[in-house]
């Protein structure tokens, strides 16, 4: 079973979700708190800890973040 459209003809009919400060318990209790998660079709996929934070106490966006290396595109 295929749970992401890799092809770039069909990348389209994933479902994309960003959540920033996305809490997680684990089975002792212990919570972790992830600066941002990137959902593709309900799976996460890239999760970024928490970082230096900019203004408010918020991450610093502002000069973008890294390429998310991925899959290699078919020719």
């Amino acid at each position: 079973m295929q749970y992401i459209e890799w092809h770039e003809d069909r990348a389209a009919l994933n479902d994309f979700t960003v959540v920033d400060q996305l809490r997680v318990k684990n089975r002792s209790g212990d919570v972790s708190i992830l600066d941002v998660v990137l959902f593709v079709n309900g799976i996460p996929l890239v999760a970024a800890p928490p970082s230096s934070t900019g203004t408010a106490g918020r991450p610093d966006l502002g000069r973008g973040a890294p390429p998310v290396v991925g899959c290699p595109r078919r020719r």
